[in-house]
């Protein structure tokens, strides 16, 4: 869809200058315009998500599972079948996506503290312990 970059003028005139000699174009940029202005607006609130990611990674690791420890509200866990291990979890109401040999999880500002304590004990309760292999 495009981009969004934020700079001094001369670095976003050359930016500009670069994307038409490349033939670039972005079609409907207000859409792509308001995604950047509601992610500015909620700035202040990134380290929660990132907070709740860690959470939910300490939780899937307590039981078993084989997860990144994340850095920022994106973190995957390495599973055996993907696929059905992501339509499982969707059954339960955790919702993940596929991502080559692991499921990648989001956290983002419409997740609550209480969300993610739920979506363990959800998984354990389905899944069990040790990664869903007992």
């Amino acid at each position: 869809m495009g981009s969004l970059i934020a700079g001094e003028r001369s670095i976003i005139e050359e930016a500009r200058r670069f994307r038409k000699m490349l033939g670039g174009g972005v079609r409907q940029g207000g859409v792509v315009a308001a995604a950047g202005l509601v992610a500015l607006d909620h700035i202040p609130r990134l380290a929660e998500d990132h907070a709740r990611a860690a959470r939910l990674a300490e939780g899937l690791i307590s039981l078993g599972y084989d997860a990144q420890k994340p850095e920022t509200n994106i973190f995957f866990v390495s599973v055996p079948g993907p696929h059905e291990t992501a339509a499982q979890l969707e059954s339960i109401g955790v919702r993940c996506l596929p991502a080559g040999n692991a499921l990648r999880f989001i956290t983002h500002r419409d997740l609550s503290d209480n969300d993610i304590l739920d979506a363990i004990e959800r998984i354990e309760k389905k899944m069990g312990s040790h990664g869903g292999h007992n």
